[in-house]
């Protein structure tokens, strides 16, 4: 991935200077976790502290020696603090789990309480008393358009007329976010969004050479996304994301359903079928009702609320216009059928489906994906199918992408850039609660680099936070999946990795599932950022193709890899694999029990391993723990049931019949 340096000139230079399952047997502390420990024990027992402390020393200057200052606190704490992933790790676990908790219940305004703190947006409080102020003014105007919105008094089309006035003080609280840019470069960004996602998709080629008149279009809109204000954004988005609750779905059902049919209301907005009203004086404010049968949406309204039936909507919360920035669907129920939906170039969409099991359909940029804004799909209850192209369910291109579904046996399934992806430092996320899902990111873009093997992909999904180097650190990006018997298939860089000042997590909550990965999967970090792999147990199948994955680290970056419980087969092909570093990098390796087979690489920077140093001639830390005392394989010489072996410069394997690495270390 070394050519995409040679795109990133001075234009993109310039960037720089504007609850779930308890841990169990990896319990830990945020001070010192106990995997420190042991391996603090470990290598004073085998003479090899001073060369982990070389790794440890290194990787927390990282972010001193870079000097990225956008990169993102949380991100920076992954790397200052070597150990700290894991706590880091369970804080995003937690906090995603919850907003999927109860499938019926979506936590959309909490959950985005959690991204603004994660992204840092209220950084600049305090900086510029204007703006604060203004900000004060716009958080208590959108105040009393709730209240008023709620008040159950408010019926039929009186409270249509009150929504189309909450999207105007929405409408206004995106102004107030974009006020920094001119209305010249508010329409270059939207005309050149599209161009800029072609252009990294070039970049991502094998031997790509994109001509410098072709690279403007996405220095141009990645220094305009760094322009918005955050704060602004998230005030309004969060009182938006209200109206997924259900005591308020509740009541605007109840409150609209006597509301007397307008004939040949949805003519004027390209709607169809059992269209009930439109109000609304501009674009920026409009709202259809629709009935409680069969509706044929065209997505040219600000507010789209259906009260059932299964409908088709060719557009929905779709902002793509800078004169409309806001966009807002409310379906109630039904088998629907949604084409391009929930994105967002600059504001805010938000696309909520109650119940019902609904099809998604999509090309590019869609099913929660963001320019620079916030976009958020909310699916609650169903067997769902989501298709889309590339940068889709659930991805940040220096904005907030977020997909939730709650409960449903669904597929996903996208080219590249999907699934909890973000580009630049977003925030993008796909959260699934229950169900035995199917996730694929595969098959479609080529490998970048040409040479990883027969039938390899780029993928870039399913957990992966991807900066642009030199100039632009990455962000954060997840994919959350709770209990079920799931399937994940992506191509390069996916499943748990970050690249280049960035954190990335993928959590499954338990079941049998498979994992099939490629090159740079399932746990790793890669040019100072850190990536983590989480599997809540069960017996789990993984298989992984070329080298970099299941724990693995290069070039100052940190892997993670924890498999909490079960019988396990770690297949995988190559090197720096199964707690695996190389060129000062961290890679851990945790699998809390079970009779498990490591079919893995059988070189030294495998299995609690080391491998190159020759970047910066010092040492990695490569360590594997296998805790429960089950009946394991393994593929690497010396390594056994039993066996602690530390090797120099330095890699560490444990294999133990303690049940918690606690247990593991011991006692004087």
């Amino acid at each position: 991935m070394n050519r995409r340096a040679r795109f990133v000139k001075s234009s993109l230079l310039a960037l720089c200077a504007v609850a779930l399952s308890t841990w169990g047997a990896l319990a830990f502390d945020d001070a010192q976790p106990p995997i420190a420990r042991l391996v603090d024990q470990l290598c004073e027992t085998n003479a090899q502290t001073a060369a982990k402390d070389v790794v440890l020393t290194h990787l927390a200057g990282v972010t001193k020696k870079w000097r990225l200052p956008a990169t993102r606190s949380r991100v920076r704490r992954a790397l200052d603090e070597p150990w700290s992933g894991q706590a880091l790790a369970k804080e995003l676990r937690d906090a995603l789990g919850a907003a999927v908790a109860k499938p019926k219940e979506p936590k959309l305004a909490t959950l985005l309480a959690m991204v603004a703190d994660w992204t840092d947006a209220d950084a600049t409080k305090g900086d510029d008393d204007e703006l604060d102020a203004k900000l004060a003014a716009l958080e208590a105007e959108l105040d009393a358009a709730w209240k008023v919105v709620v008040d159950p008094q408010v019926v039929e089309l009186a409270l249509l007329t009150q929504l189309s006035a909450l999207l105007d003080v929405a409408q206004r609280g995106v102004e107030l976010a974009l006020h920094d840019l001119e209305p010249d470069e508010r329409t270059r960004w939207f005309a050149a969004n599209a161009n800029a996602l072609a252009t990294w998709k070039r970049f991502n080629e094998p031997k790509a050479e994109v001509p410098e008149a072709e690279q403007q279009d996405l220095s141009q809109v990645l220094a305009l996304q760094l322009r918005v204000e955050p704060r602004a954004l998230f005030a309004t988005a969060r009182v938006l994301a209200r109206l997924s609750e259900p005591a308020v779905l509740d009541g605007l059902a109840a409150r609209l359903s006597r509301t007397k049919r307008i004939p040949g209301s949805g003519a004027k907005v390209g709607a169809s079928g059992d269209v009930l009203a439109v109000v609304g004086s501009t674009d920026s404010n409009r709202v259809l009702l629709g009935g409680p049968t069969k509706t044929t949406h065209g997505g040219n309204v600000a507010l789209s609320i259906d009260l059932g039936g299964d409908d088709v909507y060719e557009r929905a919360a779709v902002v793509d216009d800078p004169s409309v920035l806001v966009r807002i669907v409310l379906d109630l129920g039904g088998n629907d059928r949604y084409a391009q939906c929930a994105a967002s170039i600059a504001g805010i969409a938000l696309l909520v489906d109650r119940a019902g099991n609904d099809a998604y359909t999509s090309t590019r940029f869609a099913q929660a994906a963001s320019s620079g804004g916030i976009a958020i799909l909310a699916d609650c209850v169903g067997a769902d199918t989501y298709a889309a192209e590339d940068y889709a369910q659930g991805f940040g291109f220096q904005g907030v992408g977020l997909l939730l579904d709650g409960d449903g046996n669904d597929t996903h399934t996208a080219h590249a850039f999907a699934q909890g992806s973000t580009l630049g430092n977003g925030f993008g996320a796909l959260i699934d609660g229950k169900g035995d899902d199917t996730y694929l990111a595969d098959l479609a873009w080529p490998d970048s680099y040409g040479d990883s093997g027969p039938n390899v992909y780029h993928g870039a999904s399913q957990g992966s936070a991807i900066g642009i180097r030199p100039a632009t650190p990455g962000g954060i990006a997840a994919l959350f999946d709770g209990a079920g018997k799931d399937r994940y298939q992506a191509g390069n860089f996916s499943q748990g990795g970050a690249y280049y000042f960035s954190f990335a997590l993928m959590f499954d909550g338990g079941g049998d599932d498979e994992n099939f990965g490629t090159r740079y999967s399932q746990g790793y970090g890669v040019h100072q950022a850190v990536g983590v792999r989480w599997d809540a147990g069960g017996n789990d199948a993984y298989h992984t193709r070329c080298a970099a994955n299941l724990g693995a680290s290069w070039d100052e970056g940190i892997g993670w890899f924890f498999e909490d419980a079960g019988n396990d087969v770690y297949d995988e092909q190559g090197g720096i694999s199964v707690g695996g570093a190389s060129n000062s990098g961290l890679a851990v390796f945790i699998d809390g029990g079970g009779d498990d087979a490591y079919r893995s690489g059988t070189g030294a920077d495998t299995q609690g391993g080391n491998g190159d140093s020759s970047y910066y001639g010092e040492p990695s830390l490569g360590v594997f723990v296998d805790l429960g005392g089950g009946k394991d394989s393994y593929s690497r010489a010396g390594r056994q049931d039993g066996a602690r072996v530390v090797d120099a410069g330095v890699g560490v394997f444990v294999d133990a019949k303690a049940k918690t690495i606690e247990e593991a270390i011991e006692k004087p």
